[in-house]
C-alpha cells in the first residue's frame, strides 16, 4: 500500500527524520532563547543611574518631611510638654534626622558609585551598605516615634492623634518605599 506515492514503512520513517530535525531544531532554539539565564546579565547604567538619582533625592525628601513634621510637633503642642518632655522630644527628633542623614549620604554614595561608572561589585557593596542603612534609619524612626508617642499622645485630642498617626503611617510607608527602591537597584547588580 502506498500513500502519496511511499510505502508504508516509508512513511513511518519519514515522519521520525522529520521528529528529530523538530527536536533538534527546537532544542536549539530553546538553548539559544534560555543563553542569557546563564550569562550575567549587562546592567542598563542610565537605568542604573536614574533609579540611584530617584532613590538619593527621595532619601533627602523624607528627612525634610520627617524634620518639618517632627519639628512642627514641637513648635504646635510645645506648650503641652514638661521641659524635660520637650528635650526628650528634641532628642529623639535628632536622633532620627541623624539617621536620616546616614541615609541621603548612602544613597548618594551609590548614586556616584552609578554615575563614576565603578565595577558591578562595588555598586553591589555599596548598594548593600545603603540598603542597611536605610534599615538601621527605618528601625531608628520607628523607635523614636514609638517612644514620642508615649509622650505626645496623651497630650493630644482625638482629632489630633488621627492626624499624628496619619503622619506616622506616611512616614513607615515613605521609608519602605525607600527600602524597595534600593532592593530593585540591588536587584540589577545580582
Amino acid at each position: 500500500m502506498h500513500l502519496r506515492g511511499a510505502t508504508i514503512g516509508q512513511s513511518r520513517r519519514r515522519p521520525n527524520r522529520i521528529s528529530r530535525v523538530a527536536v533538534v531544531f527546537a532544542a536549539t532554539l530553546m538553548a539559544l532563547m534560555c543563553a542569557p539565564s546563564w550569562q550575567a546579565a549587562a546592567v542598563d547604567p542610565s537605568s542604573a543611574l536614574s533609579e540611584a538619582t530617584a532613590a538619593s533625592s527621595d532619601s533627602r525628601q523624607l528627612r525634610r518631611e520627617v524634620a518639618s513634621t517632627l519639628g512642627g510637633y514641637l513648635s504646635t503642642y510645645g506648650d503641652r510638654f514638661t521641659s524635660s518632655e520637650t528635650i526628650k522630644l528634641k532628642e529623639l527628633t535628632a536622633n532620627t534626622d541623624r539617621q536620616l542623614g546616614f541615609v541621603v549620604l548612602a544613597t548618594n554614595r551609590l548614586r556616584w558609585s552609578i554615575a563614576k561608572g565603578a565595577t558591578d561589585s562595588q555598586i553591589k557593596a555599596v548598594g548593600k551598605a545603603a540598603q542597611a542603612t536605610q534599615k538601621r534609619a527605618r528601625t531608628t524612626a520607628e523607635t523614636s516615634f514609638d517612644q514620642a508617642r508615649v509622650i505626645v499622645e496623651p497630650k493630644l485630642s482625638l482629632f489630633e492623634r488621627l492626624q499624628a498617626l496619619s503622619d506616622y503611617n506616611s512616614m513607615l510607608d515613605r521609608f519602605d518605599a525607600l527600602g524597595e527602591q534600593l532592593t530593585a537597584i540591588a536587584k540589577l547588580y545580582q
